[in-house]
């Protein structure tokens, strides 16, 4: 029976290089990227400079941020996206979520039949208010339609965790 890997990565906004210069960081973050191989990889809090080879055929990323400008409590640089999903399998078709400065989603073609693939962040400030609660309603009211016929991936950053206090529990937002 085939197979595929998934991969998910926070990779904590990466910076374009300054002119001329290279960035180690995101050397290491496109090296580790081949070392994972995953057919299908969704990227949180990431940057345009980022690419993983070309073994990737599809590229479906969340609206650029604004640049230079204070835009949901942070100031963004060039490149700046809040997801992108890469895959080795050819795109279907790109899927509009309620949120597409935050979310992406598309439909791809694979030796499963036709996957959806729907990449969030849910909390872009942790589970700071107004952020969570709206950013988890979007992905709830997108996902419900979109999962009904099976073979629906939701992956991302959806800031929570259930073995440390590092964010309050769900229940306090």
């Amino acid at each position: 029976m085939p197979t595929f890997k998934i991969a998910t990565w926070n990779l904590e906004r990466p910076k374009m290089p300054k002119s001329g210069r290279s960035s180690v960081k995101n050397a290491r973050i496109m090296d580790i990227l081949k070392e994972i191989n995953a057919d299908i990889l969704v990227l949180t809090e990431t940057n345009a400079v980022i690419h993983p080879g070309s073994v990737y055929i599809t590229c479906i990323s969340s609206n650029p941020l604004p640049v230079g400008q204070l835009y949901d409590n942070c100031i963004y640089q060039e490149g700046e996206n809040r997801t992108t999903i890469w895959s080795k399998y050819p795109l279907q078709n790109r899927i509009t979520t309620s949120n597409d400065d935050t979310n992406s989603c598309c439909a791809l073609n694979t030796s499963f039949g036709i996957i959806i693939v729907y990449g969030a962040i849910i909390g872009i400030q942790g589970q700071k208010k107004p952020w969570f609660a709206s950013d988890l309603d979007h992905v709830i009211t997108d996902s419900n339609p979109l999962s009904k016929n099976g073979n629906f991936i939701l992956a991302g950053d959806f800031n929570l965790s259930f073995s440390d206090n590092y964010y309050r529990p769900l229940a306090d937002c």
